[in-house]
């Protein structure tokens, strides 16, 4: 089955000053940076692409969603679905409605596509292990974020998404046969 991990990360340049994406715990303390969901997928798939979604759901992808209830990992799983998907679990006590943001997709289209716009969202941060990988990152919104307050404030249930050091092992984000 073709996994992929939803992570959280922040825009920032490598030490060559090229600009992409690293994992929220690669940021230095005092730096300030927004932080937002990315979903890895590898580039050779969306080389392939003709429309990102009919792509997505004919390889069949499965979301995880790492998430932390009283300190514990939690993986939630779905369905890829475009351009919005749904997590639930009973630790939450609802869905909680996702999407990939069209901006982030926008480029993906054969008119628009070139091998510059598919290095825009690349991982640009220390973990050698993720250099290896050719994965471009889309971005993912949550579309009810009361909801996800109300699983934190009601449940202690934490949408964290992948970093650095909370989630899966790196080497395993992304699973494409």
């Amino acid at each position: 089955m073709n996994e992929s991990t939803i992570c959280q990360m922040s825009y920032s340049s490598d030490k060559e000053g090229n600009f992409g994406l690293v994992f929220s715990d690669e940021i230095a303390e005092d730096e300030s940076r927004a932080f937002s969901y990315w979903l890895p997928v590898p580039r050779e798939v969306l080389i392939r692409a003709q429309l990102l979604e009919s792509t997505l759901f004919r390889e069949g992808i499965a979301i995880i969603f790492p998430c932390s209830y009283r300190n514990e990992l939690i993986e939630l799983k779905t369905q890829f679905g475009f351009p919005q998907f749904y997590f639930s679990h009973d630790l939450i006590g609802k869905q909680v409605a996702f999407q990939i943001e069209i901006d982030s997709y926008v480029y993906l289209f054969p008119r628009f596509r070139s091998a510059s716009s598919l290095n825009l969202n690349r991982y640009r941060g220390g973990v050698s292990s993720m250099q290896k990988y050719d994965l471009v990152f889309l971005e993912v919104s949550p579309i009810d974020i009361d909801a996800m307050n109300d699983a934190y404030i009601e449940r202690d249930f934490i949408f964290v998404g992948q970093t650095k050091s909370f989630g899966r092992r790196l080497e395993s984000i992304v699973k494409f046969d």
